[in-house]
Parts: C-alpha cells; sequence; structure tokens
C-alpha cells in the first residue's frame, strides 16, 4: 500500500511539475497541446501550433514588455495573413485556463473575423489531451466551471461595446477598420484593469494614415504612454515566396529592395506576383509593409521625404566625418511632449534620441551635459516649444556654451530666393527655414556617397509624414504644416525636425587645435626623433 501510495504522489507531483512547466513557457504549451488548421487543409485537418518568426518576435516583445511592467500593452502592425491574431488568441487561452477567476475577451470588426478567431479557440479546447472542464459552450463563449474563468467574443459594430465587462484579456483585431474605434478607446479597452497580468492587445493591418489605431500607434511609437509598438513586415510570414522560374531577373529598383531587406528571390517572385495582382505599388506597401511606415502608406497623400531614400539611409553602415552638429527640438509641454535631439557627422546621423514629459530642468541639464560631453561644433535648436527660453538660461553662462548655440525659427525666409533644378531652370526657393532645412536633408539623402540614419520606425515615420506643394505666385517649396499634420491625424514631427536642424547653417570646425609635439621626450630625457600627434 505505502508502494501505491508513492507513485501515485510521484505521478502527481511529475503531473504538477509538467503543469508548471507549461504555464511558464506558452510556446512550450501551443506546440504540445494546441492545435491549428493549416492552411494546406488537403494535407492535414490539424496541425500542432508550433509558433513561427512572426509569432516568437511578438511573443518576444510581449514577455520582455511584462518583465518591466507586469503586464502587457500592446500595438501590433502587421500585413495581411501574418499570423498575429493565432498568436494572441493562443495567449488568450493560455491566460485563461491557467489563472482562476480570468476573463479574456475577443473583439473583431467584422462578424466573420469574429467567428474565425472564436473557432480557433475553441479547437484549442476540443484537441488539448487533458481540457478543462467547460459550463458554457456556445457562439460566443467558452466558460471553465472549476476556473469560474471565460473567454468571450464579439464585434466592434456596436458603440458601447464593452460597457459592463471587465476581462483581463483584450483581444481587438483588425483594430484599424474597426467602425466606432474612437469609442472603443474609452468602452472597452479602458473596462481592462491596469493590474499585473493584465493584456490589451490591438493588432490589425494598415489603413493608411488616419484614424484612432494610426493616432494611438504613433503614441506607442514615440513612447508615449504604456503601449509599445510591434511591427511584423511580409516577408516573416514563410510562405509568402515562390517558386522562381527560369530566367527570372530583377530590374534596379527591385534589386536595391532585395538587398535592403535580405530577400530570397522566391520572395521577390512573390512579391511581383502580387504587385501585378493589386495593381498599385502604394496599395502593396499598405496591405503587404516591409516597415511600419508602408502600412499607414496613403493611396493620395504623398510625402516630401521619399520613404524608399529612408529606409536605404536606415541599411547603411557609413563612418561618420566631420565636425559633430546638434540639432534640438524642443517639442511641446506636459506628459505628450517630446524633446528630441539629433547627432550628426558628415554623412551620418550618430542617434536620435527622444524624452516625454521632462521639465525645463531636466531639459538645461541634458543639453549642458551634451556640449560638456561631447563638444559640438554647433548645436542648433528650435525657438519654438521654450528653446528661446532654454537659450537664454544656458548661454547666461557664457562659453563653450554661449558660441556653441545657435536658435533657429523656422519660419524665418530662407537663405536664398532661387534654386536650380536638375535640369538647369530656376525656380523658387524654399519658403522658409523649415522647407530649406528638408530640403537640404533631402538632398543629402540624394547624394552619390548616400547617407545613414538609425535603424528606426519612430525617425522615419516622422521623416516621412509632410508632403509639399510649390506656392503658385513664385513656386517656392512649401512644406506641409504641423497644424494640417495634426488635422491629418499626424503627430508633430519632433525627431525628423531634430535631425534637419543639424542643416539649418554650413559649419566647419574652425577651433583652434594645439600644434602637434614634433618630438617625444625619450625615456633618458631629451626630445625623440619621432613625430609623435599631441
Amino acid at each position: 500500500m505505502a508502494l501505491c501510495a508513492t507513485l501515485a504522489e510521484e505521478r502527481i507531483a511529475r503531473r504538477v511539475a509538467a503543469m508548471a512547466k507549461l504555464k511558464a513557457d506558452l510556446p512550450l504549451f501551443a506546440t504540445e497541446m494546441l492545435k491549428i488548421r493549416p492552411k494546406d487543409v488537403l494535407a492535414a485537418p490539424i496541425v500542432p501550433l508550433i509558433y513561427n518568426r512572426t509569432q516568437l518576435a511578438v511573443h518576444r516583445a510581449a514577455e520582455d514588455q511584462i518583465s518591466r511592467m507586469g503586464r502587457v500593452r500592446a500595438m501590433v502592425g502587421k500585413g495581411r495573413k501574418t499570423t498575429v491574431s493565432t498568436y494572441v488568441a493562443s495567449r488568450g487561452f493560455h491566460r485563461t485556463i491557467f489563472n482562476r477567476g480570468y476573463s479574456a475577451y475577443i473583439m473583431a470588426q467584422a462578424q466573420e473575423t469574429a467567428d474565425e478567431l472564436f473557432d480557433m479557440v475553441k479547437r484549442f479546447h476540443e484537441h488539448m489531451p487533458a481540457r478543462p472542464v467547460t459550463s458554457l459552450d456556445n457562439a460566443k463563449e467558452l466558460e471553465f466551471s472549476k476556473l469560474d474563468s471565460r473567454i468571450a467574443v464579439g464585434t466592434a459594430g456596436t458603440k458601447e461595446k464593452g460597457r459592463g465587462t471587465t476581462p483581463q484579456f483584450l483581444q481587438w483585431s483588425e483594430a484599424a477598420h474597426s467602425p466606432n474605434a474612437h469609442t472603443h478607446w474609452s468602452g472597452i479597452v479602458q473596462a481592462v484593469p491596469d493590474v499585473p497580468g493584465s493584456e490589451i492587445w490591438v493588432e490589425t493591418t494598415g489603413a493608411g494614415p488616419t484614424g484612432s489605431y494610426h493616432e494611438h500607434w504613433q503614441d506607442a511609437e514615440a513612447g508615449r504612454g504604456d503601449y509599445i509598438a510591434i511591427f511584423c513586415p511580409w516577408f516573416w510570414t514563410e510562405e509568402y515566396t515562390r517558386e522562381v522560374p527560369e530566367g527570372f531577373e530583377l530590374d534596379e529598383e527591385d534589386a536595391e529592395y532585395q538587398r535592403l531587406y535580405g530577400l530570397t528571390l522566391g520572395q521577390m517572385v512573390w512579391r511581383q506576383a502580387k504587385m501585378i495582382e493589386l495593381k498599385d505599388p502604394k496599395l502593396f506597401k499598405q496591405e503587404f509593409p516591409a516597415n511600419a511606415t508602408e502600412m499607414f502608406t496613403s493611396t493620395a497623400q504623398a510625402s516630401f521625404i521619399d520613404p524608399d531614400l529612408v529606409i536605404t539611409a536606415r541599411k547603411r553602415d557609413l563612418e561618420g566625418i566631420g565636425p559633430l552638429v546638434v540639432g534640438v527640438d524642443p517639442g511641446g509641454r506636459g506628459l505628450n511632449g517630446r524633446f528630441s535631439v539629433a547627432w550628426r557627422r558628415g554623412r551620418k546621423v550618430l542617434d536620435v534620441e527622444s524624452r516625454s514629459g521632462i521639465g525645463t530642468n531636466e531639459q538645461i541639464a541634458w543639453l549642458k551635459d551634451i556640449i560638456d560631453q561631447h563638444r559640438p561644433i554647433k548645436m542648433f535648436m528650435d525657438v519654438g516649444g521654450g528653446g528661446d527660453k532654454l537659450y537664454d538660461i544656458i548661454t547666461a553662462w557664457g562659453d563653450p556654451y554661449a558660441s556653441t548655440i545657435v536658435l533657429v525659427n523656422f519660419g524665418d525666409p530662407a537663405h536664398v530666393d532661387q534654386v536650380v533644378t536638375k535640369d538647369g531652370t530656376r525656380r523658387g526657393g524654399p519658403l522658409n527655414r523649415r522647407a530649406q532645412m528638408y530640403e537640404r536633408a533631402r538632398d543629402w539623402l540624394e547624394q552619390v556617397g548616400g547617407a545613414d540614419l538609425p535603424d528606426s520606425d519612430s525617425l522615419q515615420s516622422d521623416a516621412c509624414a509632410a508632403g509639399a506643394t510649390y506656392r503658385t505666385t513664385d513656386a517656392k517649396l512649401v512644406i506641409e504644416s504641423k497644424e494640417h499634420l495634426k488635422e491629418r491625424g499626424i503627430r508633430s514631427p519632433d525627431e525628423w525636425d531634430a535631425t534637419i536642424l543639424t542643416f539649418a547653417e554650413p559649419v566647419a570646425d574652425r577651433r583652434p587645435r594645439p600644434p602637434p609635439r614634433a618630438y617625444a621626450q625619450q625615456a633618458g630625457g631629451g626630445e625623440s626623433q619621432g613625430w609623435m600627434a599631441s
């Protein structure tokens, strides 16, 4: 009897240990316990859910946020059929069956999408080797009686969706395409409590640079608020490839695209076929984006800074040669204001950093430290957003601060009245300093030797935000105003403003240098016969 009891205890202990491991390791749980319907249903009706590259990338980002915040608040941008929804649904199911009193809610933009996601969750449950008991199992809800936990589903068609419910886990699928999205941000999203273990997932394909999803994405991308921005490019999806036809060749533009993203010829064949099918390269970028900026591509609004120039610069690794120039955009006040700083040497922007909601004293300390530590030849600072006040305080300390910081007013007249175009004709120059700096930055990106930018989605979004026109009266270049950007739901491009400020004026390093010592002292005294830089 004692032996039987011991064996039974060992079996229970092993089972408890195995369940603890499955609770702690979501990818392992998915592989061993969950089944999905594959895209090729003729090959097999169901297969284990083994996380792919996209799903593992999203998982790592979520686990990192959990380790820092204790909860997940994630905005996920994706192309079509990239399996993000499957990952989030499996995560919600995992949380529900391993936590007592846990409630998960799945909301989609349309009934068909909601039904597909809930069918997936029910399939998870039905094919588990040892499944938890349900007391309610219908087309809209699974309830696990012994756990007092539940998963429910609904659509985003109702304005007041989620009022009166308190889920700990929310999956909002295809949020950019959801009707009444604004009310859902103030309804069901706010119903999720800010407690450890709670999760909000807002995932979607792109729908252009408008709407509440785009507004919230911009905040997450800029590091404002609790949400993180996770982007999943189309080429992470394994099946987006085709057999390469005999004699298939890439033109110069496609070869550059392949080089930038490290794609195979099979992926390029798939891309070319999909672009032919969609008829519009901009629509392909929106539906199958390679970077976060493309996800919000507008088929009507063209940006002054070509996104392809930016992504090319992001993938370059050049040496920064020349004097260090710093650009400072003080940004707006309050918690959402971004204070952005850019460092550039010649062809290379070394870094762009933004800090949100920092006070005047912290701003002053940061700028003073940059001058003390890095000794830039010039620091160009926007007069707006409190830049004039910062200038007055810091330059009052005298040199090197007074001789380093230069105030720039974006609205002042440009330094040139006319420009000569590439075909030799003359037209009106930039309308103001802002337009002039935009033009100089664009020309810098286009130069033969290339340019190097930090590999940052946030910087690219800022760079490619503004469009441009030419004034009818004198053909002067006019960059889209920040007020108009705001009307379109576009955030202030603070990081790009800091970057273009490094082009405010030509600079040269004229600081006196100590003369080189002709001879270094020898060990026994006197002068050595070798040259040695001081």
